[in-house]
């Protein structure tokens, strides 16, 4: 897949061990720290897999990803450029990765103020699996103070949203 803006080519890369430290330093500026919490678990996106895409040699976009077993932990996405469509190319690639791998279902967590990420995912075929409520109060106390008690959008950033999205086989 390529991307195009005004200027010039970007190409989704794999991200390799030379990335890591450079993607730690982004998701840090993307998430409040270099990690993020998941159903009361910290991850490290930087140590896990991705694929990213570089404009003027630094990162424009980012997905994260661990397998698990039979399924993929979705970690992050995140842009900086406003280039329509590169969050969702990225998403297609994750899913094709899946079915490289014969992996049968990609999930994520996102927060329930997070509406454009629910209406994003949802767009690309995800669904709501589950809701824990007041998730992101505990993981403020416990795991990571970093964590806003509201949203950009002023909504009070409380519960943690399970998404899901079933891969179905190519025809």
């Amino acid at each position: 897949m390529i991307f195009m803006n005004s200027t010039d080519r970007m190409t989704p890369q794999l991200m390799q061990d030379s990335d890591r430290s450079e993607v730690r330093d982004f998701i840090a500026q993307q998430w409040h720290a270099p990690f993020i919490v998941v159903k009361e678990k910290i991850y490290s996106p930087h140590e896990c897999e991705g694929f990213l895409i570089r404009q003027d040699g630094r990162i424009a976009a980012l997905i994260t990803y661990q397998q698990q077993k039979d399924s993929i932990l979705l970690l992050t996405v995140n842009k900086i450029e406003s280039i329509e469509g590169i969050g969702t190319s990225l998403v297609l690639m994750l899913i094709d990765e899946a079915r490289k791998r014969n992996v049968h279902r990609i999930w994520l967590t996102t927060t329930n103020d997070n509406l454009h990420a629910m209406w994003f995912y949802q767009r690309l075929g995800f669904r709501i699996a589950t809701i824990y409520r007041d998730a992101m109060a505990e993981a403020r106390k416990t795991l990571k103070p970093q964590i806003p008690e509201y949203g950009p959008n002023g909504l009070p950033i409380q519960d943690e949203i399970e998404m899901e999205l079933v891969i179905k086989p190519y025809l």
